[in-house]
């Protein structure tokens, strides 16, 4: 074991970096420059595979009742101006329907907004979710478009362009006008 890695054996935690680890495994990296705190590199020969670097389950010891919301993710935080560690956004993979043989997962994007003061160190807050049949939703969790945004869009470009087949609705002037 190096000077730096310390096994808690009465928790059975694992620190690298620490004497004091307080999750299963804790890696803690002072002055980080260049370098990262987790490497993970995996090659081949093939060059044209893509393969999985890392894994995150979640497995449950009583499925049977589960009919979905679970799912693993990954948080994101940094310290404040108060060396407060805050909550900024994560990324989830959920799976919302569980039962056998129907099962849809997602993928969501959440970030946090203002503090509310209330001491919880930042509410994330759902902000884009791809669904299991490849619907997109922004601003919206249960999109039924392949595309499909809660709120206004706006395109800044010096001709923006989009391409559309079948009907259109558009508004001119104070009409609303329905096109093919």
């Amino acid at each position: 074991v190096a000077h730096n890695t310390y096994l808690a054996t009465s928790s059975g935690n694992v620190g690298i970096g620490t004497t004091t680890p307080d999750n299963l495994l804790t890696v803690l990296g002072n002055e980080l420059t260049a370098n990262a705190i987790l490497h993970l590199n995996a090659s081949d020969n093939f060059n044209t595979s893509v393969i999985n670097a890392l894994t995150l389950d979640h497995v449950l010891k009583s499925p049977v009742n589960s009919t979905g919301g679970v799912g693993v993710s990954i948080l994101f935080r940094a310290s404040d101006n108060a060396s407060q560690l805050y909550n900024i956004g994560n990324i989830s993979a959920v799976l919302y329907n569980a039962t056998n043989g129907s099962q849809k997962g997602a993928i969501t994007f959440s970030t946090v907004g203002a503090d509310t003061g209330d001491g919880s160190f930042g509410h994330l807050t759902e902000r884009m979710r791809i669904d299991g049949t490849g619907n997109i939703g922004i601003a919206n969790t249960i999109p039924n478009a392949t595309l499909d945004v809660s709120g206004n869009v706006y395109l800044s470009a010096a001709n923006p362009i989009i391409n559309m087949s079948g009907p259109v609705i558009r508004k001119s002037g104070n009409d609303i006008v329905i096109s093919d």
